[in-house]
């Protein structure tokens, strides 16, 4: 019997994402489930009607009743949001020349590289390095330049690729193994094959096209090569002034023409795995960090059918209710 001091108990779906518990496939869905944990990571999954039995919850520990929602992995998104989350950095210097480098962008790039960069990582300030590899801002020997740099300082690359052309940047993330590439609209079949030989996430961000009136990502493409995909807001006031991840999921599944499963895994595990966190986050079973959302839904896939509503009622953070009554 394992000890707890939180039982998220009476769910009526607990989904897992994880395919070693429950059935659904990837999405590991358990039927009447709770989840228990001790301190901040979880202890328990499984039906409800087996908790009393191989769960013992501390004296003054805190049962949380789901009364018939379902329970999902904390919504993962690869930039920042505000609330009571885990924050991991991403240093993005490269993202535009200055005005004073104008004409100038080797000379920026030096910079950034001999300077920002160094100090940056003595200072613990980021754990990724981005740059923007698109015609009119960094060439793909530019960008190499950066995040090669940015990995002598053991920063991981997660970096904005083909979005406006194809300039190679798929095969850039496949060659310096990026953690993801971004955007990637325009990637050809060669990067893409690439990517996927080298365990590189490709993160698409159908809220930019939603924005902007563009052309959505081809995440098909992606899928059916069986390319890891990754959904993330892009969260900023320029293209994206939004970081619900619920819209996020609509857009996938109408827009880009993704299954439920693979929205749900966009935000959740594959978003994880974007960021190198998959050991932690993303999924639930014990020894991982008891993250977990409580939606107002009677089955997990009404949160991307069933839009422009939030549905989360509760959100529970390292194994402690953070948001919700």
């Amino acid at each position: 019997m394992v000890q707890a001091d939180l039982i998220v108990e009476n769910a009526v779906q607990v989904v897992s994402c994880d395919p070693t518990r429950g059935t659904g496939g990837r999405v590991g869905l358990v039927e009447r489930g709770a989840v228990a944990a001790g301190g901040e990571r979880i202890v328990w999954i499984g039906p409800a009607a087996r908790a009393g039995a191989e769960v013992r919850l501390q004296p003054n520990g805190q049962r949380v009743d789901a009364a018939g929602r379902v329970v999902l992995p904390g919504f993962v998104d690869s930039l920042d949001k505000e609330h009571a989350v885990d924050v991991f950095a991403t240093l993005c210097a490269a993202q535009e020349v200055p005005d004073e480098f104008k004409g100038r962008p080797d000379a920026y790039l030096n910079l950034v590289v001999d300077k920002m960069l160094p100090e940056v990582a003595a200072r613990g300030l980021a754990r990724y390095i981005d740059v923007i590899c698109e015609q009119g801002v960094f060439s793909l020997s530019q960008a190499r330049h950066v995040l090669e740099a940015g990995a002598r300082h053991t920063l991981r690359a997660k970096f904005h690729a083909d979005e406006f052309s194809a300039m190679g940047g798929a095969e850039l993330a496949a060659e310096v193994r990026a953690l993801s590439a971004d955007h990637l609209l325009k990637a050809n079949m060669e990067g893409i094959y690439r990517m996927k030989a080298a365990g590189v996430t490709a993160t698409l961000l159908p809220s930019v096209p939603f924005s902007l009136g563009l052309p959505y990502a081809p995440a098909r493409r992606y899928l059916d090569a069986g390319v890891r995909v990754a959904l993330a807001s892009d969260f900023n006031p320029g293209s994206s002034m939004s970081f619900n991840l619920q819209l996020v999921m609509t857009l996938a599944v109408t827009q880009m023409k993704m299954t439920l499963e693979e929205a749900l895994l966009g935000v959740t595990l594959h978003a994880a795995q974007a960021m190198g966190l998959e050991s932690e986050v993303g999924s639930l079973r014990p020894g991982k960090l008891c993250d977990l959302i409580l939606c107002d839904v009677t089955d997990w896939q009404q949160v991307a059918y069933n839009f422009g509503v939030n549905h989360v009622n509760q959100v529970i953070k390292r194994g402690r209710v953070a948001w919700g009554a």
